[in-house]
């Protein structure tokens, strides 16, 4: 797959920020799939219609109705509870659906996309962090020139017990281990633009490749690959073509 970027001025590409801008809100971008969530076999609401930054409080059941647990689908009999996501949750559910981390513990926010609940970690590491160069997380001005690429990742959605339903291709599904594979959008200064083994500039007309979330140049690939005593497609992996920088937009 060749990956190219160009400049923005030029009709024949979409504006960078129906992408990835690096200053446009992360938490309300809904270019991804709204998928349908299901707890243990019992339809919800669609939690991609949320999609983005949610807040949620805790609640005193004082002799109040007993509800259910959005996510293990049990009464809730505590005197504390959570409400989010229009459902409510025992603290101990409300859980990031790709680190497992109990999200009362951590923030009174959490982030929703394709179906997952997320801490703020999470969703900036999957959906790109908006406004920060994926190399050394520094902020890009608006209207700098940048370099973008796109690489994959896989989540294992069995942490909080979810399945999701594919809606449109953009988002696919593993039905046999439950896991997601869902695109990671990443932004660059051209100066970062390099690879992360050797340090060498890529620059237009370079093959390079995304290993696990890094840049890294055709030569350096081939070490591995004459090197490494496994599959190295095994780790996330793009091929791409650096084209051209693009200027990054408000």
């Amino acid at each position: 797959v060749k990956l190219a970027a160009s400049i923005a001025m030029n009709p024949h590409y979409h504006p960078y920020s129906d992408l990835s801008s690096p200053h446009s809100p992360s938490p309300d971008n809904n270019s991804y799939p709204q998928l349908t969530s299901h707890h243990n076999g019992h339809g919800n609401s669609m939690v991609g219609s949320m999609d983005g930054q949610q807040g949620f409080h805790q609640i005193n059941n004082n002799g109040g109705p007993i509800n259910v647990c959005g996510g293990c689908r049990g009464k809730i009999i505590d005197r504390y509870f959570l409400h989010a996501l229009d459902r409510y949750w025992h603290n101990s559910c409300l859980k990031c659906s790709c680190c497992g981390a109990i999200l009362v513990e951590l923030d009174s926010k959490c982030y929703t996309r394709s179906g997952m609940v997320l801490c703020k970690s999470d969703y900036s590491r999957l959906f790109g962090n908006s406004g920060a160069c994926s190399a050394c997380h520094q902020a890009i001005p608006a209207n700098e020139f940048v370099m973008r690429t796109t690489s994959h990742t896989t989540i294992n959605n069995n942490l909080n017990n979810t399945n999701n339903n594919n809606q449109n291709g953009t988002t696919n599904i593993n039905n046999n281990n439950n896991s997601q594979t869902i695109p990671q959008h990443h932004v660059f200064h051209i100066k970062c633009f390099s690879c992360s083994k050797c340090g060498s500039q890529l620059i237009q007309g370079d093959r390079y490749y995304m290993l696990s979330g890094s840049l890294v140049c055709e030569s350096d690939w081939q070490k591995i690959v004459k090197t490494t005593t496994t599959n190295p497609t095994n780790p996330p992996l793009r091929k791409g073509k650096v084209g051209r920088p693009r200027r990054s937009r408000d």
